[in-house]
């Protein structure tokens, strides 16, 4: 189970990544955590997101103010490689 999550942790970060104005913050090794930041605001691509019935990442402005537009994100075996894909889909849709 362990290396499932990895696995789909490490397959939804490059995902996402390869989207324009999509990075990953940190650059070291995760489980299945991982901190994405943004080029566009946050709070709009969460509002995006649970529009269409997405749970995005966790927004951690609140938690450490110089990470704004920083959203957490955690992947485990539970979500499946369909699920994955439509978050990729939605941020590359709102991305463009």
């Amino acid at each position: 189970m362990a290396f499932q999550n990895i696995q789909k942790a490490k397959y939804t970060a490059a995902g996402l990544s390869k989207i324009q104005g999509i990075v990953p913050k940190f650059s070291g090794r995760f489980f299945n955590e991982f901190v994405l930041e943004f080029e566009k605001p946050w709070e709009k691509i969460e509002r995006y997101l649970l529009e269409n019935k997405i749970i995005g990442g966790l927004s951690l402005k609140n938690y450490y103010p110089e990470l704004k537009n920083c959203a957490l994100f955690c992947v485990t075996e539970k979500h499946t490689k369909s699920e994955i894909e439509k978050l990729i889909n939605f941020l590359s849709r709102f991305n463009e």
